[in-house]
């Protein structure tokens, strides 16, 4: 297949400012057919580009319009804007030769420039957490409930220190299951929560003891109870997330007031604006019109912290119609264009958008991330940063917004203890995670995680203690 106007024959030059007039043309993959259920107005699709937005219809927004600058949405000094996007990765994108494709992209090289830090360690993914061996979860749960099974004001949290933070989600499963067995189908959780009280260490308790998708059901269920909603409380649960982890998310989420529905609680407790649009299409796990990861996410292996795609799980023909259409809005006018950029950014497999990012970094000698939340200072924006930030480089986002949250209690200013509980618990389910994650850290703050975490929480001791053997 040619390459689309524009792009040049080996892809290594900056495209030319696009014509006012013209757009890419999209052909839908048969995934993005639209479903019955959406009515006459359909799902969101790939249209063409034309210097403006198309409206959009979404589940729960019918009649709504998206054209223009989001018109609910004021400009939002939010994460993003205080913690700066991260840079593009810096490895080239990959090509492939005539003969392993069907387009001809060159016989340009895989190959790595300088890295913007120091490379983390390789390390290949598992697929079983070696916790998981041979785990009884008997004298786990009846230590659990000696501690938890009586009536006294204060309980002692030693053991819910010492167990609960280092629990694989799996182990964690099995704990659950054997503390409901022992003791009248009690759900743990909800002991820890009825005797541990809502101070920061029944929080985290009760979060953790959620497991890593009913967790982010709360967080997200969290957001719209709070006298000030933390709209991040419910970017972090949500966006970035895989189709498959969404569906256990929606899964485990409990609210009686809406029959424990996640989207009629977005739909009933947001405002009909682009960022309703946001969280919407990203619970959206049925319809289609978000790509599902490939199998084992397509990686051959990792450079320098970054997956690297296997050829066959990415088509490239489709990476360059999103880089040009990407470009020709983020060229625009600030604010413009963002349902285009959900379309993209939000149903596109996190494998596709790896090269995208790479792509538009190569062409345009820009970082996409950054150009996006500039393009879009308000919650659309901050949206779009996050789940791109997460594909860059994951643990260095990650450590930046657990500084962030740290700042906040620190200074005592409009604190975001709600937040710095989502985040800690939400890294530390992944061992090797957060062993990352603390290196990022490390090496952007000059000074360990865990020491700056005892320092800002050490009036509250099971709090601490509790967050210390969480991420240790």
């Amino acid at each position: 297949m040619a390459p689309s106007p524009g792009l040049g024959p080996h892809y290594g030059n900056p495209l030319p400012p696009p014509s006012p007039n013209l757009g890419p043309h999209y052909a839908p993959s048969p995934g993005y057919a639209p479903p019955t259920q959406y009515g006459s107005g359909g799902p969101p699709t790939h249209q063409p580009f034309h210097g403006h937005t198309s409206s959009l219809s979404i589940p729960g927004m019918a009649g709504l319009s998206l054209g223009g600058v989001s018109p609910a949405l004021q400009p939002y000094q939010g994460t993003y804007q205080n913690i700066s996007p991260l840079p593009s990765p810096s490895a080239s994108p990959i090509s492939y030769s005539p003969s392993s494709s069907s387009h001809d992209l060159g016989t340009q090289e895989f190959s790595l420039g300088a890295p913007l830090v120091t490379p983390l360690p390789i390390v290949k993914p598992t697929s079983k957490d070696d916790r998981d061996a041979d785990y009884d979860p008997t004298p786990h749960a009846k230590e659990l409930l000696a501690c938890l099974n009586h009536n006294i004001s204060r309980i002692e949290p030693g053991p819910i220190i010492k167990i609960l933070p280092r629990l694989s989600p799996a182990q964690l499963v099995a704990l659950r299951a054997e503390y409901k067995r022992l003791f009248h189908q009690v759900n743990i959780a909800k002991h820890i929560k009825m005797q541990c009280g809502t101070g920061a260490f029944g929080k985290i308790a009760w979060a953790t003891a959620l497991g890593p998708y009913e967790s982010e059901g709360w967080f997200a269920n969290s957001w719209y109870q709070k006298a000030i909603s933390r709209n991040e409380l419910l970017i972090e649960a949500l966006v970035g997330k895989t189709v498959q982890e969404i569906r256990k998310i929606k899964k485990g989420f409990k609210d009686d007031k809406y029959g424990n529905s996640l989207e009629r609680a977005v739909k009933n407790e947001l405002a009909a604006h682009k960022f309703r649009g946001v969280i919407l299409m990203t619970l959206d796990t049925e319809s289609g019109i978000r790509d599902e990861e490939p199998e084992h996410q397509g990686y051959l292996g990792s450079v320098w912290g970054h997956a690297v795609p296997d050829p066959g799980s990415v088509k490239m023909d489709k990476v360059q119609e999103d880089v040009k259409t990407l470009y020709e809005v983020l060229d625009g006018r600030p604010g413009t264009g963002e349902t285009v950029l959900m379309q993209i950014i939000l149903c596109r497999s996190q494998v596709h958008l790896r090269e995208v990012i790479r792509w538009y970094r190569q062409m345009h000698k820009k970082d996409l991330s950054r150009v996006v939340i500039k393009h879009s200072p308000n919650l659309v924006g901050e949206s779009l940063t996050h789940l791109l930030s997460g594909i860059i480089d994951k643990p260095l986002r990650d450590a930046k917004l657990l500084e962030d949250a740290i700042i906040s209690i620190a200074a005592s200013e409009n604190p975001k203890d709600d937040l710095f509980i989502s985040r800690c618990v939400r890294v530390h389910w992944d061992r090797e995670h957060i062993r990352r994650v603390k290196i990022a850290y490390a090496r952007k703050y000059n000074r360990d995680l865990i020491d700056r975490i005892r320092e800002v929480t050490r009036e509250d001791k099971s709090f601490r203690d509790f967050l210390t053997r969480m991420l240790e």
